[in-house]
């Protein structure tokens, strides 16, 4: 399954970014955010595209 992350806030950055990334049955995919330089630094965080 492949899954987006919509949004660069603090949830996104302390719970669902790592929860993406650490699951083995996810395609994580990207994140989208209004600010594209908070959504490309946690994308490189976790290993996928902004």
């Amino acid at each position: 399954m492949r899954i987006g992350l919509l949004g660069t806030g603090p949830w996104a950055r302390m719970v669902h970014a790592p929860a993406l990334s650490g699951h083995g049955g996810l395609d994580f995919a990207g994140v989208w955010g209004r600010r594209a330089d908070a959504a490309k630094e946690l994308a490189e965080r976790h290993g996928t595209r902004a």
